[in-house]
């Protein structure tokens, strides 16, 4: 019986709960798909619980190895010894390789989902530690694998331009269905979810992350005082510590004191050179509903990073702002799609106001994978040059035709879209190998 084994693992950053989502789903249609004869084994790190699944055909299991130390571990070439002679998938470049040349004697078969380059182009977002462990995974994935396959034409350019040779094959995603509301009782939980974040009946909706954050200052700037469909700003980034006021005479009164030996007792009020603690915000608290801009009703800002958050505000929305890249993989737009919501993008996410930015900037980040967006969306999408354009947008397209026809589109591009289409071709890329 052949075995395809799925890392159940990647990176620990702030992707990782989307990404780990969907390697769930893509296990679940490999089961659901597997040729006869064939299973699939979900692999997951030593301390995490065993997901469950329905089919007899897929099975989980605890690799011997925790979390913390696969992204270290899996550089090495030994790492791999436990998987020869096995098939093996990975969603992203976190996955053990042994060189190219022992496969064939070994039987292994390894291939790997390379879905951006963000660690090349975009560093920052990630740090100087995490990203280098990222390109290396990649430069490893695309040196060693049996196949890497992009999620897209628009990536696999992107990664033949970076590495002169290589020959990514396109594996098409779909959105992992923790961003999705599937049925009536999820469409219930959802309505009463909009509710409770008293979202208005009517709205766009945009997700901030790390990726693209800096646009949202550029989007706010140019915001109207008053939209009659406002944008919902789903803000998945960590918020910010805020600093407690200091008295600027404290510091002298902290001198004198200590002058006057009076720091020389150790508690809560001595120590006056150590740091303060920030206060803490009470628990379910919310931040202000609006964003940049205070004069502004236009557009409503939901702290939140929890994926059924974005699910059930998605789900309500009249269409999906795509505002650069949202998340690496594209599972944003792919859930656009299947929720039926047109996407309206972003033509040049580097500059959100639709001017050329630096030109280093340009230099790093290659043209080709800005045109995700477009090749997913396709009919379905609205393009817009900037922020300024995009607030025109917001204002002409509900009930309008155009909109109309995009959001019918939406629901047939989605068709493309599942991981049972992914699955089905995964099992014929390995059939090939």
């Amino acid at each position: 019986m052949a075995i395809l084994n799925i890392i159940g693992e990647t990176h620990s950053d702030f992707e990782h709960a989307v990404n780990q989502a969907a390697t769930l789903d893509l296990s679940r249609a490999l089961a659901a798909t597997a040729p006869r004869g064939c299973g699939v084994q979900h692999l997951v790190a030593r301390e995490r619980e065993l997901p469950r699944f329905n089919s007899p055909r897929v099975r989980s299991l605890n690799m011997g190895v925790s979390a913390a130390v696969l992204g270290t571990l899996w550089h090495t070439r030994a790492a791999a010894k436990p998987l020869a002679g096995s098939l093996v998938h990975s969603l992203t470049p976190l996955v053990p390789l042994e060189p190219l040349r022992k496969h064939t004697s070994s039987g292994t078969q390894t291939t790997v989902t390379v879905g951006h380059l963000l660690p090349y182009t975009r560093p920052e977002v990630y740090g100087k530690l995490q990203a280098q462990s990222m390109r290396r995974y990649i430069k490893r994935a695309i040196k060693h694998a049996d196949a890497v396959l992009a999620p897209s034409f628009a990536v696999a350019a992107a990664i033949k331009q970076r590495f002169p040779g290589a020959d990514p094959q396109i594996l098409t995603l779909a959105a992992p269905s923790s961003l999705l509301v599937t049925d009536s009782f999820e469409t219930s939980q959802a309505k009463q979810r909009r509710a409770e974040l008293q979202l208005p009946s009517t709205y766009f909706v945009a997700i901030k992350t790390p990726l693209n954050s800096e646009i949202f200052d550029d989007l706010s700037e140019l915001a109207p005082q008053h939209a009659d469909v406002p944008i919902v700003v789903i803000d998945t980034t960590p918020e910010p510590v805020a600093r407690p006021l200091v008295d600027p005479a404290a510091p002298a009164a902290a001198a004198s004191g200590a002058e006057s030996g009076a720091g020389a007792e150790s508690g809560a009020g001595a120590g006056m050179g150590a740091e303060q603690s920030p206060p803490v915000a009470p628990a379910g608290s919310r931040p202000e509903a609006t964003l940049g801009n205070s004069d502004t009703t236009a557009i409503i800002t939901v702290r939140s990073a929890e994926l059924s958050d974005i699910a059930a505000v998605l789900a309500g929305s009249l269409a999906y702002i795509a505002a650069g890249i949202v998340f690496s993989q594209g599972y944003d737009l792919y859930a656009a799609l299947a929720a039926g919501k047109p996407i309206i993008y972003y033509t040049e996410p580097n500059s959100p106001s639709g001017q050329d930015s630096a030109p280093r900037e340009a230099e790093q980040r290659p043209v080709i994978e800005q045109n995700v967006a477009a090749e997913i969306a396709q009919e379905a999408g609205i393009p817009v040059a900037g922020s300024a354009e995009l607030w025109q947008s917001v204002i002409s397209l509900p009930g309008s035709e155009r909109l109309e026809t995009a959001t019918v589109i939406a629901g047939d591009r989605s068709q493309i879209y599942n991981w049972e289409n992914t699955a089905r071709a995964l099992w014929q890329i390995h059939a090939e190998l």
